[in-house]
């Protein structure tokens, strides 16, 4: 599979393949760019995450691929092509089809995507009804029923008729997942799925998504901020900062070899469990950048202790490029950061 494909055609047997998107902040008759040349393919059954930290523009386009992007934000430019068609020259009655169909998406917080005046059953059935009418109410929600048997739902007839507010945080993440996949989508988009959720139900939720993922043999497209997720989920991974992929590998590369500082900053700043418990957490230094203000250049180098005031990173930006087959960096200087791995093997 290639590192990057910027030719503005879909990728074959691809699910989802995304081309040179584009998002812009519009006000008045100012428009500005916060997501720019956003290049990527998920293939069938794959797990696919986009990880960065706040701000850098993730979610934004998880949101633009599901066409939920709402005023000021619009879509500048680009394509997303699904199965190979470009939803962008379907109408709305047909684009509105395929989406919640073919694509469907996990939100981050189950409170506000679940309507709390609505039974469960009710809420997956009312997918069931819009994607599927030639079922019968009895189908239905027997459909339902096996979808939350699906996810780990305990007495899943029973939580047919409960409101969301009765059940617990992880509950109500695995009703999102079962709605998700209530029309057998082949992709899943999970937006930081885990994120209000502690530690010990995180791990259960990611585990029932993939594995009700692969029971259905749907891909996953998962936005996080948090590379422990990563690790455990990915089986490829674009990092994203100041609204542009910087980095993409498969997951086992990226981690032993990251070839753009921010990536490496991200993974050095994970605890690690054979450090001294007086060792001081390694962060990444300094804030975020303004996207209204990007500093000249590449949009890292006030952050990044590789750059060291070179003058290449002042004047011009970086732009993602492949360093081998599967392996791409908007790095200057990524070669210069490839002759040792994290854990100090030299290539």
């Amino acid at each position: 599979m290639s590192t990057n494909n910027a030719s503005g055609t879909p990728a074959d047997g691809m699910v989802l393949s995304v081309r040179n998107l584009s998002i812009d902040l519009v006000a008045k008759n100012n428009r500005k760019s916060i997501v720019s040349d956003i290049n990527f393919d998920v293939g069938k059954g794959e797990t696919v995450c986009i990880v960065g930290e706040s701000g850098s523009g993730k979610s934004v386009t998880a949101l633009s691929l599901m066409s939920l992007t709402m005023p000021p934000l619009a879509i500048g430019g680009g394509e997303i092509y699904l199965n190979g068609q470009n939803l962008a020259s379907l109408s709305r009655l047909e684009r509105e089809r395929q989406l919640g169909h073919q694509i469907a998406m996990v939100f981050q917080d189950p409170m506000t995507a679940l309507n709390p005046v609505m039974r469960i059953g009710e809420q997956i059935t009312e997918s069931l009804a819009r994607h599927q009418p030639e079922l019968s109410r009895q189908q239905q929600w027997q459909r339902a029923e096996d979808l939350l048997q699906l996810v780990g739902v305990p007495s899943p007839r029973e939580r047919l008729s409960v409101y969301p507010h009765e059940m617990s945080g992880g509950m109500r993440q695995r009703i999102l997942i079962a709605i998700a996949l209530a029309n057998n989508p082949q992709l899943i988009i999970a937006d930081e799925p885990t994120t209000a959720l502690d530690v010990t139900v995180q791990a259960q939720v990611l585990e029932v998504m993939q594995e009700a993922c692969r029971h259905a043999g749907a891909a996953i497209l998962l936005i996080t901020h948090d590379m422990g997720v990563v690790a455990e989920c990915a089986d490829r991974v674009f990092v994203m900062y100041a609204g542009r992929i910087v980095e993409q590998a498969p997951v086992t590369e990226l981690f032993k070899r990251p070839r753009h500082p921010y990536t490496r900053a991200l993974l050095d700043s994970i605890p690690d469990l054979h450090s001294p418990p007086d060792e001081d957490l390694s962060t990444v230094t300094g804030d975020p950048p303004d996207i209204f203000n990007l500093p000249s250049g590449c949009a890292f180098r006030t952050r990044c202790g590789f750059s060291n005031g070179r003058s290449l990173c002042s004047q011009e930006r970086p732009h993602l490029r492949a360093i081998d087959r599967h392996h791409a960096s908007a790095c200057h200087f990524a070669e210069e950061m490839a002759g040792v791995d994290r854990f100090g093997e030299q290539d």
